[in-house]
């Protein structure tokens, strides 16, 4: 087991030099969603694609983040990402460190191609830790009077990128490959319009179903509303976890001017089929997109965004990154401090109705300086403005961890563990999975505060009545919580359950005291192990 400690600090902007804050963390990816970052070292990006998401891919404090790097305006920004001495990586502004970053790193199966010589690269990406694809390229507004003035989905085809139709064999090839050599723990699909009633729905759910059976990954898939709304309980039936139904803007001025195909159809029109697909997936496993910069009415928006959430829809309120080559591309993102004033009225709404961004399977991961600020908020008891330093998490935080549940629970756990051990701590390269995850006495464990997926911990048995616990991680944010020692206790309270007499774990040097505090005992010299000092240590089960 390991986890590693946060040095609390605290500062607003402008730059910290000292270890940021929650705080700090969510109002520096709001300006960076804005803002843009330069960047003076190789980030992967993604360009064109359905929807407006020019966006490079990087951890900034350990938080997945994707912020625009190839816009034109990003050129003026004040933020620039450079390399350190130690080979990392640092956010900065006027000279000073404001937050540390690293790399996601390029994808191992990238480098494969079918039977038929496409490359898997051309089939889905990685978008950090979810496999993504538009299993239609093509779309029935492109190239007329109807396209979405942000959307750059005929572009990443016409230079060639991706390939227009991507069947559920060669998805669910891929997937696997995701799975297996990058960690991937999920998947969205998404799609152009089709000119048919179903929209394309059909079609993508398809394509996910043989996502699910290949690689047993939880999928989301979007669309727009289709003609029949029985359409959404045929998706439901083949098996897809959640689906994103995009309005894009609530403002129906707004709507009209930007996407008129999809403004032909009316915002109650989107109501009717989040309605039907709450009914079908659940409070909280439909989203939609609302995108914040095109003019709108902020009153209307965030109305309208409540409105949703009363309906168990969860809106990803992101800021316009313009696309490159789009009919938006001379745009600029609306300024740092119209999101923040949206992400206050917006925020509560969601905690008060029980609303997780991490609860929505396969969530869009563009969509994260709003799940900032959720954590922000939980901690600070709905203000973003008044963090002090050294602030502890109150106990009724730690909410508790258990087994996970079903699928969606397993890919939080899994992409917990991505976050700490591959992209923060660099034990792995790309994934930490390895077999005990696929052996069905192998117990994963998810800890949550505030309602969030906040940790994770793992546990299988030996020969003797001997169980091994490892890969303890806690995301960054939630280090001053109590939830660590919970999932310890709990892998403890297991591991006796199931017959355990004694339970066994590597344990980085720092956290020693920590797991001594726990009723842990060293029973061996420390060594080698991935690379980092660790103690062999153990507990008789029942003993704590």
């Amino acid at each position: 087991m390991s986890v590693t400690t946060e040095t609390p600090g605290v500062a607003p902007p402008p730059p910290v030099t000292c270890a940021p804050s929650v705080d700090d963390v969510a109002r520096l990816i709001t300006a960076l969603q804005s803002d843009g970052l330069r960047v003076e070292v190789p980030v992967a990006a993604r360009s064109g694609g359905a929807g407006p998401a020019d966006a490079g891919m990087l951890y900034v404090e350990g938080v997945p983040t994707t912020v625009p790097t190839s816009a034109a305006y990003v050129a003026e920004s004040p933020y620039v990402l450079r390399g350190e001495d130690d080979g990392g990586w640092a956010v900065y502004r006027d000279g000073l460190r404001l937050a540390s970053a690293s790399p996601a790193p390029r994808p191992r199966y990238y480098d494969l191609t079918t039977a038929d010589g496409v490359p898997y690269w051309q089939i889905a990406l990685l978008h950090l830790d979810s496999v993504a694809s538009t299993v239609l390229q093509t779309c029935a507004y492109w190239g007329n009077a109807d396209q979405c003035r942000f959307c750059g989905i005929g572009l990443t085809l016409a230079a060639g990128r991706t390939i227009a139709r991507k069947t559920p064999a060669m998805l669910a090839e891929v997937a696997v490959a995701a799975r297996d050599l990058d960690g991937a723990v999920d998947a969205t699909l998404t799609t152009g319009s089709t000119a048919t009633p179903d929209r394309g729905a059909m079609y993508v759910a398809r394509c996910a179903a043989a996502v699910k059976e290949a690689a047993g990954l939880p999928v989301q898939v979007q669309f727009e509303p289709p003609a029949d709304l029985d359409v959404i309980d045929r998706v439901a039936d083949l098996g897809v976890d959640s689906v994103g139904i995009h309005v894009e803007s609530f403002d129906p001025a707004v709507l009209a001017r930007v996407a008129p195909g999809k403004a032909r159809w009316g915002i109650e029109t989107y109501v009717a089929a989040w309605e039907r697909a709450v009914a079908a997936f659940g409070p909280g496993q439909v989203s939609t997109y609302v995108i914040l910069g095109m003019g709108e009415d902020l009153d209307v928006t965030v109305e309208g965004c409540r409105r949703a959430i009363d309906l168990g829809v969860y809106p990803f309120v992101v800021p316009l990154r313009p696309v490159p080559g789009s009919l938006m591309e001379d745009f600029r993102p609306p300024p740092r401090e119209v999101v923040e004033s949206v992400y206050r009225r917006i925020v509560p709404h969601l905690m008060a109705r029980g609303l997780s961004a991490a609860g929505v399977t396969a969530a869009a991961r563009g969509a994260r300086p709003a799940r900032a600020w959720a954590r922000s908020s939980a901690r600070t008891g709905g203000s973003v403005t008044d963090v002090r330093p050294f602030l502890s998490f109150p106990p009724e935080l730690a909410t508790g961890c258990r087994p996970v549940a079903d699928s969606v629970e397993l890919a939080a756990h899994h992409r917990i563990r991505r976050a700490v051990f591959c992209a923060e701590q660099r034990l792995f390269d790309g994934t930490d999975r390895d077999g005990h995850d696929d052996d069905p006495a192998t117990v994963h464990v998810l800890g949550f505060v505030a309602g969030e997926p906040a940790g994770s911990v793992r546990l299988y048995p030996l020969a003797g009545g001997v169980w091994h616990g490892d890969r303890l991680a806690v995301l960054p944010e939630w280090r001053r919580s109590r939830i660590g020692a919970q999932l310890v206790r709990l892998a403890v309270t297991l591991g006796g359950e199931r017959g355990g007499r004694r339970m066994q774990a590597r344990v980085q040097l720092p956290n020693v005291p920590f797991f001594v505090h726990l009723g842990w005992t060293p029973t061996a010299p420390p060594a080698d192990h991935l690379g980092v000092p660790h103690q062999w240590m153990a507990i008789r089960l029942g003993a704590a």
